[in-house]
Parts: structure tokens; sequence; C-alpha cells
């Protein structure tokens, strides 16, 4: 009888594992001595290509079968199912990138601006797990000076105006978390035809976007979710400023406060990881 082939787990010490995915003992071998020796070790955020995070996902899953306290973002790593078509190749160069499905009019497409961390509270390739069986094509935007794109309006709103005229584009929807949030919600809106999706958007910081709110015309939050953790450090004044301000009717239609099952200010995050995410893409 052959004995099972030990793997090597010294690639998941010290964060030096992400060529793992390429040796033959770690593709054919994700076992139980991973999970137990090398997860202590495991960060997600090392991955980079297709195959590592293929591998992450592998070893997220065999993580949740023997744990019964799993994160939400492990949760999120073990649905990952991309492919190289769908893999966002690019998604660690924050320059302005859009990744559509080839052979298919782009009929409807997600514009997403990211926070500080050039992230959607999650790492992209995540985020397009969800996002691409929702959509035509997915671009993504990226501030460089953590200034929540303050100086850069007139830049972006004229990428995507090319980009509606060069494919024909019919229906914009748009994702924004933190950083990047007040420019989701002071973009025209001429330009976003469908729906936004707001993760715990700093209003106060961004003087122009707290003025929409004193101005009293809310016309601007039309098709709009925005997610806040009211009781987290980054999100309370945020969070009470827009119910002291709004009528209470199209605040309890617009927010969603995820405490207490939720604090983090990640609050795309949670829901990603309870479907909400996925029904809102969904909704036409």
């Amino acid at each position: 009888m052959n004995k099972m082939k030990k793997v090597n787990c010294s690639l998941f010490y010290n964060e030096n594992w992400t060529n793992a995915y390429n040796l033959p003992e770690y593709n054919d071998l994700v076992t139980d001595q991973i999970i137990q020796k090398g997860f202590k070790n495991f960060k997600i955020s090392t991955a980079q290509s297709l195959g590592e995070w293929l591998l992450v996902s592998r070893i997220c899953k065999h993580r949740m079968l023997n744990s019964v306290n799993n994160s939400l973002m492990l949760r999120l790593c073990s649905q990952f199912n991309l492919s190289l078509e769908s893999f966002p190749l690019f998604y660690r160069q924050t320059i302005p990138q859009f990744y559509f499905k080839s052979g298919k009019k782009l009929l409807r497409i997600l514009l997403c601006f990211t926070g500080h961390s050039q992230k959607l509270n999650m790492p992209l390739p995540l985020f397009q797990n969800i996002a691409w069986k929702h959509y035509d094509g997915i671009v993504y935007f990226f501030t460089n000076k953590n200034n929540f794109y303050i100086g850069e309006e007139l830049s972006v709103s004229s990428q995507i105006r090319k980009l509606i005229k060069l494919y024909n584009i019919e229906k914009i929807d748009l994702v924004a978390t933190s950083g990047g949030g007040p420019m989701a919600m002071t973009i025209e809106k001429q330009i976003i035809n469908g729906q936004k999706i707001i993760s715990s958007p700093p209003i106060l910081r961004v003087e122009n976007c707290a003025e929409l709110f004193r101005k009293g015309d809310f016309s601007f939050l039309d098709k709009t979710k925005i997610f806040f953790a009211s009781t987290n450090s980054k999100d309370s004044r945020h969070f009470d400023y827009i119910k002291s301000i709004i009528p209470p009717e199209l605040f309890n239609e617009t927010v969603h406060d995820t405490c207490p099952s939720y604090v983090k200010h990640t609050t795309l995050v949670y829901a990603a990881s309870n479907c909400m995410l996925d029904d809102l893409m969904e909704s036409r």
C-alpha cells in the first residue's frame, strides 16, 4: 500500500507561500496537515495570481469544515471560483481598469469606486467573484492620493462618459466603499441610471458631499442603498448625520445598519456574506 504523501508546509510560514499552487504536492494534496499547521500564519492578502486565489479557496473550504467559528471573509473566500477570463488580472495596480465579457453586447455594467485601501472592503478578486455573474462588465477606479477623489471628479466623469459612448452601454450601476463613497454620491445623476450600493461613506469629510444633504433635495439618493455600522468609530458620526437630516421614511428605505450583528467599518463584507449584495445586484 502506498503511503500518503506528506505536504511540506514551510511555504505557509512568514507569508512566503505565493508560489505554492504551482507545486504538485500542494496542488494535489490540500489536507488537514495544511489546515492545522499552515493556517495559523496564512494571510489571504498574500495571494496574487488566479492560481494562488484558487488555492486560497480550497484551503478556506477545508478550514470551514473543521471549524465552527468561521469569519465572514473566510466564507467569501471559500466561494471563490473565477476563471482566467473573469479574473481581474491587474487588480493590484491602482489604475482605472475595465473587465468585460467578450463577444457580448455590454448592456449592463458596474462602476466601482474603491476606498483608500484600494479595495471594496475585500480584495477585488473576491468582489469580482460576486459581481461577475450579474454584469456584462466591471470598471474599477482608484484614488492614489487618499483624498476621497477630491480634484479627480472631472477626470473620472470624463472617462465614464467616453466608456458609455464607446460601448453604447445602456445601464450603469455603482458600488463604492469608504473613501469612494462621497464620489459615488456626488457623481452626476445623468451618468448613473441604475442603482448605487455604498458602504460606510465618510460624508462629513468631503464638503460637497455634506452640502448635498444640507440642500434638502434628496433625489441623489434615488435607487441608493447605504450600509453603515452605526456603533463603529469610523461610521457613527456620518450615520448620525444622515439620520438627523433626511426624512425618517427615506432613511429607513435607504440606510441599513449592520449593528449589532456586524460592527466593523467593512460593511460591504457583511452585505456580501449575507447575500444582500447579490440580491441588490440581481434586482432591476
